[in-house]
C-alpha cells in the first residue's frame, strides 16, 4: 500500500472517531413548560377574562402570591366523618407555581376523569344489606373505597372501585336484578355553571327584579357549592357557616361559591339581596385542569347534610349541573318534599336542561341580561321554570375582586333568595312561580324563559297584611 492511500484511510478513520465521539454526547431535555396561571375554565365557555372596573388595578398579583391579596379564609366548619377501606390513592402531578411562586395544587382532569370511571355507588337499605352486596361485589372483582350512611335520606351509600377488566353494564344489571333498590350506577362529574364576563352595565339586577327592600325577618339558605372566602372584608362578618364535604384533596378555588354568597350577603358592592342572611355551605366541590367539579357522591352527601340541618334552612341552591342521576333524583325526591330547590339550567345553549335542574321537583333556572333577553348560551327546554338576572351581573371573586358574572349559577342564587324570601307553602310550589314571574317569550310557558322573568313586586306589601 503506497504512502498516499495509507494517509487517506488515517484521515477516514479519525473523521469516524470524531463523528462516534459527537454522537454519543448526551443532549440535554429541555424544560417542561411550567403553568404558571390558574387552568382556564372547560368548553364550551371561553377562557376566563375579567373586566377591571375603575380604580381597580390590573397588575395586581393573584391571590395567594407574593404582594397579592390572601386566598385561604379562616376554617369555619369541619369536615363529616366516613369510613373508607383500601382507598385509591389519589392520582397527582408535581404542582407548578404561580409568578410569585405559590404552588398550585392539580391533578390531571383524564386521571380523576379515569377514576371515576371505575367507582360505582351502591344503595342498600340497611348495614347487613350492604354488607351481602360487598360480599357478592367482592367475589366480582370489586373493592369498597368508602361507605357512609345518609340518616336524613335513609339509605346507606357504599362506594366501590371496579377492576380494570370490569364491564359497567352487566354488573349492574345483575346487581339489580338481586338488589332493585340498589339504583348502582357510575360516579358522574357535575362542573360549576358560571363564567366571567367583560365590560358591562351597573348593577341592574335589584332593578330588574323588583326586589324589596328591608322587610324581610330572619332567613336561612343553603347551597352545595365549592368553598367560600369568608375572610374577605365583604364576608367577614356574615353569617356564613361551612361545611366541608367534597375530599378537600385540591387547591381550594374559591371563585364560584364566593361570587353566589356575595350577591346574597355581601353588605356592598355588591349589595346583597339577603345581607342578613344566614348561609349555610356545604363543599362539595374540588378543582383539576378542567376546573370546580363535584360528584354524585359529593352531592347525595350533601344533600343528607341539608335536611340534617336544625333549624331547616327555607331554600336550597343548586348552582351545579351534568348528567342524570338515579341515585341523585331518588335523593331530590325526599329534598324537595321538605324545602323549595333552585337549580341551574346549564350553559351549553343546548335544548336540553342539565340535571339537576331537569327534575321536574326542581326550580330550573335561565339567564337573561338588564333587558330581560335569554342569555344566548343558557340551555332551553319545556323543563325551565323561570329567568333571572344572570348576565354581566357585578359581583367578587374568591380574592374579592370585583367582576361581572355571567351564567345560570348567577340567575338560580336570586331565585333561591326569592323563595327564601317567600316562602311557597307546601304543595304550593307552582302557584308561587305563576305569581312571581312575568311573561317574557310566547305567551304562557315557554322553552327559554319558563313562567316569565322573575319579579318581586308588591312582596311586602302581601307579607304585611
Amino acid at each position: 500500500m503506497n504512502a498516499r492511500v495509507l494517509c487517506v484511510l488515517l484521515a477516514s478513520m479519525c473523521f469516524a472517531s470524531t463523528a462516534m465521539a459527537q454522537s454519543s454526547v448526551p443532549v440535554k431535555p429541555r424544560p417542561k413548560d411550567t403553568i404558571t396561571a390558574t387552568p382556564p375554565p372547560p368548553p364550551p365557555p371561553p377562557p376566563r377574562k375579567r373586566a377591571n372596573p375603575t380604580g381597580n388595578n390590573p397588575g395586581v398579583p393573584p391571590c395567594g402570591t407574593a404582594g397579592g391579596p390572601p386566598c385561604e379564609p379562616t376554617p369555619s366548619g369541619t369536615r363529616a366523618d366516613e369510613t373508607t377501606s383500601d382507598a385509591e390513592p389519589a392520582v397527582t402531578t408535581p404542582a407548578p407555581r404561580t409568578p410569585g411562586g405559590a404552588q398550585i395544587a392539580q391533578r390531571p382532569a383524564s386521571a380523576a376523569s379515569s377514576r371515576l370511571r371505575r367507582e360505582l355507588l351502591v344503595a342498600s337499605t340497611e348495614v347487613a344489606e350492604a354488607d351481602h352486596q360487598r360480599a357478592w361485589l367482592g367475589a366480582r372483582g370489586a373493592q369498597l373505597l368508602r361507605r357512609r350512611t345518609l340518616a336524613h335520606l335513609g339509605w346507606v351509600l357504599s362506594v366501590y372501585r371496579l377492576p380494570p377488566d370490569a364491564v359497567a353494564a352487566p354488573l349492574v344489571a345483575e346487581l339489580v336484578a338481586q338488589w332493585p333498590s340498589a339504583l348502582p350506577e357510575i360516579n358522574q362529574r357535575f362542573g360549576a355553571l358560571g363564567i366571567a364576563g367583560s365590560g358591562a352595565p351597573a348593577e341592574y339586577a335589584r332593578a330588574l327584579i323588583a326586589w324589596p327592600e328591608q322587610c324581610a325577618g330572619p332567613i336561612r339558605i343553603a347551597m352545595l357549592d365549592g368553598p367560600v372566602n369568608s375572610a374577605l372584608p365583604s364576608l367577614a362578618e356574615r353569617g356564613i357557616h361551612v361545611q366541608q364535604i367534597a375530599a378537600g384533596e385540591s387547591q381550594p378555588d374559591y371563585h364560584h361559591a364566593t361570587a353566589l354568597a356575595a350577591l346574597l350577603v355581601a353588605p356592598q358592592a355588591p349589595r346583597g339581596l339577603l345581607a342578613d342572611a344566614e348561609l349555610f355551605v356545604g363543599v362539595i366541590m374540588e378543582s383539576d385542569d378542567d376546573g370546580p367539579y363535584t360528584t354524585t357522591e359529593w352531592v347525595l352527601r350533601g344533600l343528607d347534610w341539608v335536611l340534617g340541618l336544625d333549624p331547616r334552612p327555607m331554600a336550597l341552591n343548586l348552582s351545579f349541573g351534568g348528567p342524570r342521576s338515579a341515585q341523585m333524583q331518588k335523593a331530590l325526591e325526599v329534598v324537595t318534599r321538605v324545602l323549595p330547590v333552585a337549580a341551574a339550567a346549564g350553559n351549553e345553549g343546548h335544548s336540553q336542561v342539565a340535571f339537576p335542574a331537569s327534575y321536574p321537583g326542581v326550580v330550573a333556572v335561565t339567564a337573561v341580561d338588564a333587558k330581560g333577553r335569554r342569555w344566548p348560551r343558557a340551555n332551553t327546554g319545556a323543563q325551565v321554570v323561570i329567568a333571572a338576572p344572570g348576565v354581566e351581573v357585578w359581583t367578587l371573586d374568591g380574592a374579592g375582586r370585583g367582576y361581572y358574572a355571567n351564567g345560570t349559577s348567577i340567575a338560580t342564587l336570586f331565585v333561591t333568595a326569592a323563595l327564601a324570601f317567600a316562602p311557597p307553602g307546601p304543595r304550593a310550589l307552582d302557584e308561587w312561580v305563576a305569581g312571581h314571574a312575568i311573561e317574557a317569550g310566547l305567551a304562557g310557558r315557554d322553552p327559554e324563559f319558563g313562567h316569565g322573568v322573575l319579579t318581586m313586586r308588591g312582596v311586602c306589601r302581601r307579607n304585611d297584611s
